[in-house]
């Protein structure tokens, strides 16, 4: 069951990096009670006072990040690059600080900032009833559809993410075809994105991966979709 007490408990806390005691206590994922006893304890604490405003706080609509002021607009905006680079600001639920937890630090930078873009496709998949799958055998890659594993990479550089690539596609390796899919708003960004992340893997990494944007994986999955559905019918 290891694989699927993974996926539960990411999935969870890359959905829910503000959380009330309720939450934590009754909208908990399908795991034995001491590893989700563990997950509470070392994956959440207190909000920071100097987050909290007349003893309450504002979450995202959209990620249930915290709302913060931005240091030079002053107006409230998700603390999550991601969510904020690609939808307008909107607030959600106002929490009494005291009673609600955040994921700590390093959990936010490692699982959350980089979750959202992957939650974002994973849904979208699963909107277009695609069979997609979240962190497969323990996040051996971030999204699976078929024969298709899928990593989303953030790297504000192209060329570090194509030197570590260069040097092994990790768990890629398990599937048949092998996607490296990168943000819209980071590619936006970035002039020139995937053509300077492909020259920066190498001739024989970039033949053996298909990098593209969030929006064109989604794309090009639904097209396939499709097209095997035709063909079924066509038949």
């Amino acid at each position: 069951s290891a694989n699927a007490y993974y996926t539960a408990i990411r999935e969870f806390v890359v959905r829910n990096p503000v959380a009330t005691e309720d939450t934590l206590a009754y909208s908990k994922p399908t795991v034995p009670g001491g590893l989700w006893l563990a997950v509470q304890k070392e994956y959440y604490e207190p909000i920071p006072s100097g987050l909290v405003r007349g003893g309450k706080i504002i979450m995202c609509a959209y990620c249930n990040s915290l709302m913060q002021k931005h240091e030079i607009s002053g107006q409230l905006r998700c603390q999550s690059r991601a969510c904020h680079q690609t939808r307008p600001t909107l607030s959600g639920d106002t929490l009494d600080a005291t009673n609600a937890r955040r994921v700590h630090k390093s959990i936010h930078q490692y699982w959350v900032e980089p979750g959202i873009d992957e939650i974002f496709l994973y849904d979208a998949l699963l909107k277009a009833g695609l069979p997609a799958k979240l962190y497969p055998d323990q996040d051996k890659v971030d999204i699976a559809v078929d024969d298709i594993g899928m990593d989303l990479k953030t790297y504000a550089s192209p060329e570090i993410l194509g030197a570590k690539f260069k040097q092994g596609i990790g768990g890629l390796a398990h599937y048949g075809r092998k996607w490296v899919v990168i943000p819209d708003w980071l590619i936006k960004l970035t002039p020139n994105y995937l053509n300077r992340l492909k020259s920066a893997m190498g001739e024989e990494s970039s033949q053996r991966l298909h990098c593209l944007s969030s929006s064109q994986a989604l794309s090009a999955i639904q097209n396939e979709a499709t097209q095997k559905v035709g063909g079924t019918c066509a038949s």
